[in-house]
């Protein structure tokens, strides 16, 4: 059975196609072996709870009508922070694909056969993908795997958690072609994990150990991942079948044993590649938007900018001033003063304010240089593609502004990555923010703004 739901339609739905469940909490009390839980595109502030138990035949299935597409966003007053939980132990043979998962973790709890495809886990406030017993006391020491196990996670990208990407704390993991960047650690093998595989993943920009095993090391593998965190790997134990891997310079962390394959010249953390997807994001409810933003304090704000004028939604959209903070910017229009337009250049997120109050204690003008004006003009292009109000191919427009942008930004060491879900910059071979692009091309030319009060709105 096909259970469908979706995150705009009426209450009182019955999980069909013509009438479908407006959450996800009522398609998991439905959901029994061999279904499927259709999600169609949307922003779902839930939590995934799994009540029963797939086969190993006939999994439960959780999957977004369009992948990337449907996001799943854990609400503030829950405690403890989960996207995804079972219910109770159990919850057997889930699998979970082609969802992203915001401010939360994916746990799989006590749980059998678990699969994890195509997903995306960001900015959860500890781990992102704890595999085993729940809860954050995992890095305490405390795990129980009981009967948990035989889970498989692939083709993930994984992100801008507080903690470790990902905890094992199961027996027979294998994770597999995915990805994990920006965390406070990558992965964590805790000392009660067996049987573990890590085979062709990517690590890099992670604060900690892009991987540190502490278990006993009984079929655990690891083969042909890329560490290209500066701290790479801490294994605390021996006997593991560890080959294949490649190295950021300055080699690998501690390692008792050999077996490793250093590459003759250091590795970059190639991050011209593409990366997984990132998904677009959906645009909130509309009453959600237009509710009135608190006081928002930005680093700096880019002035000059009226020469950026573009169509949208039937009407002119001139670009008057945007505000800057990291790779958070909010754009004003000089047709609607009194809103703005509040976009994260990394991952893709927007929403409109209404009534904003922001302030910026430095200017920059962009009238004086072409380049900063490009910077406004890329701005723009992303918002409208997210909005997808363009009707250029998203791919072309995205390579050509690059392509410009390259020519100019490699002078000063930087490299544009502009993609339809996100703009990212690169300076040896890490992240920078939007900001500080800004400042390298202005070359730190900012004016202090003096208090001014107009249309309403403070600056």
């Amino acid at each position: 059975m096909t259970i469908v739901v979706s995150a705009t339609a009426a209450a009182g739905g019955s999980g069909t196609a013509e009438s479908p469940f407006r959450t996800v909490t009522e398609a998991c009390g439905l959901a029994s072996a061999g279904d499927t839980v259709l999600l169609e595109d949307g922003v779902y502030r839930e939590c995934l709870t799994p009540v029963r138990s797939g086969t190993s035949d006939r999994p439960i299935v959780f999957a977004a009508l369009h992948p990337g597409q449907v996001t799943i966003e854990c609400p503030e007053q829950v405690k403890e922070r989960f996207c995804v939980c079972p219910v109770q132990s159990g919850a057997d043979w889930i699998t979970l694909r082609g969802i992203r998962f915001v401010y939360g973790a994916v746990c799989t709890g006590r749980t059998l056969g678990w699969l994890i495809e195509d997903c995306e886990i960001l900015r959860s406030p500890h781990f992102g993908l704890i595999l085993g017993e729940a809860g954050i006391a995992l890095a305490q020491d405390t795990a129980q795997t009981g009967r948990s196990g035989f889970q498989t996670v692939r083709r993930c990208e994984i992100h801008d958690c507080t903690a470790a990407g990902i905890v094992v704390a199961s027996a027979a993991v294998r994770i597999e072609s995915c990805q994990v960047h920006g965390c406070g650690g990558g992965v964590l093998l805790h000392r009660d994990a067996f049987d573990a595989e890590l085979i062709d993943n990517r690590f890099c920009d992670n604060v900690s150990e892009d991987l540190c095993i502490e278990t006993q090391g009984r079929g655990t593998q690891v083969k042909g991942n890329r560490f290209l965190s500066a701290r790479s790997v801490n294994l605390l134990m021996r006997d593991i079948d560890f080959s294949g891997n490649e190295f950021q310079d300055g080699g690998p962390g501690i390692l008792p044993f050999g077996g490793l394959k250093l590459l003759e010249e250091p590795v970059k953390a190639d991050l011209e590649d593409e990366p997984l997807p990132l998904p677009e994001a959906e645009e909130e409810e509309e009453e959600e938007q237009e509710e009135a933003a608190e006081s928002i304090g930005a680093n700096l704000v880019l002035i000059g900018c009226e020469s950026c004028v573009f169509p949208l939604e039937g009407e002119s959209f001139t670009v008057k001033e945007i505000y800057v903070r990291g790779n958070e910017v909010w754009i004003i229009s000089a047709e609607h003063p009194e809103e703005a337009v509040q976009l994260d250049c990394g991952y893709g997120f927007f929403k409109h304010l209404s009534q904003p109050i922001l302030q910026a204690p430095f200017s920059v003008d962009v009238s004086y240089d072409r380049n900063l004006q490009g910077i406004v003009n890329t701005l723009a292009t992303m918002y409208r593609l997210l909005t997808r109000s363009m009707v250029q191919d998203p791919q072309v427009v995205c390579g050509k502004i690059r392509d410009k942008a390259n020519e100019t930004l490699e002078a000063a060491g930087i490299t544009m990555r502009f993609t339809p879900q996100l703009l990212k910059f690169i300076r040896n071979r890490k992240f920078i923010t939007l900001e500080e692009v800004i400042d390298t091309i202005a070359d730190g030319d900012r004016e202090v703004v003096a208090e001014v009060v107009a249309e309403g709105r403070e600056l």
